[in-house]
C-alpha cells in the first residue's frame, strides 16, 4: 500500500525529502509573502480574481496538511524512531530557527516600535505594542499566538504542539483504521468550529482554533496512509473527471471557507504527486523555494515592516515592492544557510550519535 511513497523517496535527496512537496511548501511561503505585502495596503482579504494565485488562497492550512502528510511517512513505512530522537529533531528543525527568527523579529522592532503610516488596521497589529518581558517570553515559548511581534509566527505554537503528540496520533490512528479516523477527524474540525464561533469565551476559542487546525494534521496524515489507493484511484480516472475534481481543488483552495480549505489542500497535494504539475515542481527553482520555505515563512514580515517604516513614502510603490521582494530572499537565503540547516543537522546528529543506524522495521498497517 505504501510502495508508491517509498519508491519516491528513495528517488530524492539523501535526507529522503519529496522534492515536490517540499516546492510545494515553497510556493506557498512565497504566497504568503505577497498576501501579507497586499494586507498591508489593501483591507479586503479577496484580491480581484486575476490577482488570487499571488494574493488568495490557504497557504497556511497546505502548511499544516503537509506536516501532516510529511511526518507521518516514517510511521505508515515502518521507519520511525524513538520518540525523544523525533522530539530532538523537531525541536531543532522548527523551534531553533523559530527562536532566531524570534530575536531578530525583536531587535528590529525596537527601534521601530509606533510607527504611524497610511496603511491598513492590519498593520497597527504589528510593532505597536512595548517589549516586555512579558511579551518576549510568551512568543519565546509559544504561548502567545499574538501578531505584536511578527504577524506569521502565530502559526508555529500549533506546528510545535502536534509535533509534540504525532507520534501518539498516529498509533492512534493505526488502530482507529482509516474510516474510524476520517470519521475523528471530522468530529474534531466540527468540536473545533462549534468552539471557536464563541468569541465570548476566549480559552474555548483558543481551544477551539488549535482544534481546527489539528484536523488538518490529521488529514494529511490519512492521506499519506492510504497514498497508494489514492494513487491507484487517481491513475484510473478518466481525464474529464480529473479536470472536474481539478476545479473543485482551485475553487475550495480559493474559497473563504475553512470547512473545505483541507480537502482542497489535500487535493493539492494529490495533484502536486500524480500529475503533469509534479515535473515542474522538481524543477530548480521550486526546489529553491522549498528549500529555504521555512525561512522565508519566518522572516519576511520582519523585511516587510522594516521596508515599509524606512521607506513608505520616500520610494515608488513599485521600488517598494522589488525591494521588499529581494531583502527578503536575500535574508532568507542567509538565515536558512546559517541558522536553520545548521541546526537541523545538528538535531540529526545528536540523535544519531545516541540511537546509532535507524534500520527499518515492518510497516505500522497494511
Amino acid at each position: 500500500m505504501i510502495a508508491s511513497i517509498e519508491q519516491r523517496l528513495n528517488q530524492r535527496t539523501p535526507g529522503r525529502r519529496i522534492l515536490a512537496l517540499d516546492a510545494l511548501r515553497g510556493l506557498a511561503a512565497v504566497s504568503v509573502v505577497f498576501i501579507h505585502f497586499h494586507r498591508a495596503f489593501f483591507s479586503q482579504n479577496h484580491p480581484h480574481w486575476y490577482f488570487l494565485p499571488l494574493f488568495g488562497g490557504q497557504p497556511v492550512t497546505l502548511f499544516f496538511v503537509l506536516s501532516g502528510y510529511v511526518l507521518s511517512i516514517p510511521y505508515w513505512l515502518g521507519r520511525q524512531v524513538s520518540y525523544p530522537a523525533f522530539l530532538v529533531r523537531r525541536f531543532f528543525r522548527i523551534y531553533i530557527p523559530y527562536a532566531g527568527a524570534v530575536i531578530i523579529a525583536m531587535m528590529a522592532a525596537s527601534h521601530m516600535l509606533y510607527s504611524h503610516l497610511p496603511l491598513t488596521p492590519w498593520f497597527y497589529l504589528t510593532w505597536q505594542a512595548p517589549l516586555t518581558l512579558g511579551l518576549i517570553g510568551s512568543q519565546l515559548f509559544l504561548i502567545s499566538t499574538s501578531p505584536a511581534i511578527n504577524t506569521a509566527f502565530w502559526s508555529l505554537r500549533y506546528e510545535m504542539e502536534m509535533s509534540a503528540i504525532f507520534p501518539a496520533v498516529c498509533w492512534t490512528m493505526s488502530r482507529l483504521r482509516p474510516w474510524g479516523t476520517l470519521l475523528a477527524t471530522i468530529a474534531i474540525a466540527k468540536a473545533g468550529f462549534i468552539l471557536f464561533n464563541h468569541p465570548e469565551h476566549l480559552l474555548w476559542q483558543e481551544f477551539g482554533n488549535a482544534l481546527i487546525n489539528g484536523s488538518c494534521f490529521l488529514y494529511g496524515a490519512l492521506l499519506a496512509w492510504k497514498s497508494e489507493v489514492v494513487a491507484k484511484w487517481y491513475y484510473k480516472t478518466p481525464r474529464w473527471l480529473k479536470c472536474a475534481c481539478l476545479g473543485l481543488v482551485v475553487a475550495g483552495y480559493y474559497a473563504n471557507k475553512a470547512s473545505v480549505a483541507p480537502l482542497a489542500c489535500c487535493g493539492v497535494l494529490i495533484f502536486a504527486q500524480h500529475s503533469r504539475v509534479s515535473s515542474l515542481l522538481d524543477t530548480a527553482i521550486p526546489e529553491y523555494l522549498g528549500r529555504i520555505s521555512y525561512s522565508l515563512y519566518l522572516l519576511h514580515a520582519t523585511v516587510l515592516w522594516t521596508t515599509l517604516i524606512l521607506l513608505y513614502g520616500k520610494v515608488p510603490f513599485v521600488a517598494l515592492a522589488l525591494i521588499y521582494g529581494v531583502a527578503t530572499f536575500a535574508i532568507s537565503h542567509l538565515f536558512c544557510i546559517l541558522v536553520e540547516e545548521p541546526a537541523m543537522r545538528f538535531g540529526k546528529r545528536v540523535t544519531a550519535k545516541k540511537q546509532g543506524a535507524l534500520h527499518p522495521s515492518r510497516p505500522l498497517v497494511t
